[in-house]
């Protein structure tokens, strides 16, 4: 019975090692900051934020947010160089670039 634990537990060991070779991903964050103003909500101030787009380096929209309240969106993102799309207070579509880098916080202000 001992030997036959110990095979299973030898074939185990092996297909555990076979199955976990994979190509590592790097990610990282981005905080996009959208801050455009307060409103009153049920009496309560609100942060009030802006929508955008995020299209990553083959121009593939990747997120897309709406009208949002209380804090900065953070997504945790592949690696790379990301586009994010908005209108500015002035009602002008405006493009900036953000990097994120692995392990790393990137904040991107929109104005």
């Amino acid at each position: 019975m001992k030997k036959s634990n110990f095979i299973i537990f030898i074939f185990l060991l092996l297909s555990f090692s076979f199955n976990n070779s994979y190509s590592e991903i790097f990610t990282g964050y981005l905080k996009i900051d959208s801050y455009i103003g307060t409103v009153k909500d049920d009496g309560i101030e609100r942060k009030l934020y802006s929508p955008y787009k995020i299209y990553n380096q083959n121009n593939e929209l990747i997120k897309e947010s709406g009208y949002h309240f209380d804090r900065p969106h953070t997504l945790e993102l592949e690696e790379g160089e990301y586009k994010i799309v908005y209108f500015n207070s002035e009602y002008l579509k405006k493009e900036i670039l953000c990097k994120v880098e692995d392990n790393k916080t990137t904040i991107c202000t929109l104005n």
